[in-house]
């Protein structure tokens, strides 16, 4: 019986190994490829967002006349803040020089894009509140690959709620 039990302690034939060898060969190049692919898909979307912040730093260095609906304003005066798909600038209206803010939001896909009509749409909707900034107007316009969203807003001396 000894002998038995020494004969299921075998090693695995060379084939089975060979093949599991070659599956794993297999696997470790898919998992190369895939990491190769994320990296460039990875570079490919920073070069995009790079590209809009280009855009949107470009833009602020000139005016700009934005024929919001009712109130023709020349943008970028000067910007006011910058996050992370936003930007706000200083504004003016062209006829009768009172000052607005715009905040201009950059969409690159579907969803900072449906966030973006989110907040036009949330913003249109609130009732006069002294401490809620108000909207005048909003509008959308594709920029280069992006779907651009503005708001005009109140302008607020004091700064931002930080400051």
């Amino acid at each position: 019986r000894r002998v038995g039990r020494r004969n299921d302690r075998r090693a695995p034939p060379m084939s089975l190994l060979g093949g599991l060898g070659a599956a794993l060969d297999r696997g470790r190049a898919i998992v190369g490829e895939a990491k190769h692919l994320a990296e460039a898909k990875f570079a490919e979307a920073r070069h995009l967002a790079e590209s809009a912040r280009g855009a949107a730093r470009d833009a602020s260095a000139r005016r700009e006349l934005v024929p919001f609906p009712g109130y023709p304003v020349l943008m970028n005066e000067s910007t006011l803040a910058e996050g992370g798909f936003a930007f706000v600038h200083l504004a003016r209206h062209a006829e009768t020089g009172q000052l607005y803010a715009v905040k201009r939001m950059l969409a690159q896909d579907r969803d900072s894009a449906e966030l973006a009509r989110g907040e036009r749409k949330l913003l249109a909707e609130l009732p006069p509140h002294p401490h809620i900034v108000r909207l005048f107007a909003s509008m959308a316009r594709r920029a280069g690959r992006c779907e651009e969203h503005l708001l005009l807003l109140e302008f607020c001396s004091q700064g931002t709620l930080i400051r």
